[in-house]
């Protein structure tokens, strides 16, 4: 398990561990379900999806470094279960504080990360798109209501954005 500060350094790693590929690469990591209904007490999982859109389907880039937000009000971070171990550089369990609202979403207020990378350019090696990133198990504290799980990026390949 990585820390904080070791997963910022991922970020930088990755953004600039990429050759330039000629293509506006968008790296789409999407989360299922993205939005969660369920009574105090229950476990509730989400699925994180990678995939690369706008290059030629061949293209493979050099990682991606993700951060997956949450309500803490609403939901306890349990672990991370499934992880592709392809590539992974780390993963920082440990929940921290959104103080730069990175997810740009008010009603999430901390974050976990993990991050891929691959030095060659070629990730997810051997793994077909959409690739399945993790799992985050959380259990529903107090009324929900509905609450979400927002992501962001800690890092892309250079010349690629992050959607």
């Amino acid at each position: 398990m990585m820390r904080g500060s070791a997963l910022r350094m991922i970020g930088m790693f990755v953004l600039a561990g990429s050759a330039a590929t000629g293509w506006a690469a968008t790296q789409l990591v999407t989360v299922h379900p993205s939005s969660l209904q369920a009574a105090p007490g229950t476990q509730v999982r989400c699925e994180l999806q990678y995939s690369v859109v706008d290059t030629p389907a061949a293209v493979r880039l050099s990682g991606v470094g993700v951060r997956v937000h949450f309500d803490s009000r609403r939901l306890q971070f349990i672990g991370f279960e499934d992880v592709l171990g392809q590539g992974l550089l780390g993963q920082d369990p440990q929940p921290a504080a959104d103080l730069k609202n990175a997810d740009r979403d008010p009603g999430t207020d901390q974050f976990v990360q993990a991050a891929w990378v691959d030095v060659s350019g070629d990730w997810p090696r051997g793994v077909a798109l959409p690739a399945h990133l993790l799992t985050a198990r959380f259990v529903v504290v107090g009324n929900v209501g509905t609450t979400y799980v927002r992501i962001s990026s800690s890092g892309t390949a250079v010349g690629a954005t992050f959607r």
